[in-house]
């Protein structure tokens, strides 16, 4: 299926609840759930190590770009 990017740069703070919707959302993918993140999102996605599990990207672009080049087209 097609990717799914989640553009969380302009987000202030990610709590608990926030990382939790993202580890449901991810689970079940043949991909990695790319994440678009602030300073504020990439800390506590690092702290909980689930950037093992997402992509995590600085800006949509990068997300957006990340994988086109084995895309079949």
């Amino acid at each position: 299926g097609k990717p799914m990017i989640v553009d969380m740069s302009e987000v202030g703070f990610l709590g608990s609840a926030g990382l939790s919707a993202l580890l449901v959302v991810s689970e079940g993918r043949e991909d990695r759930l790319r994440v678009v993140a602030s300073d504020a999102v990439r800390r506590p996605i690092e702290l909980t190590a689930l950037d093992k599990l997402l992509a995590v990207y600085d800006s949509l672009d990068a997300a957006l770009a990340a994988g086109t080049n084995t895309a079949a087209n």
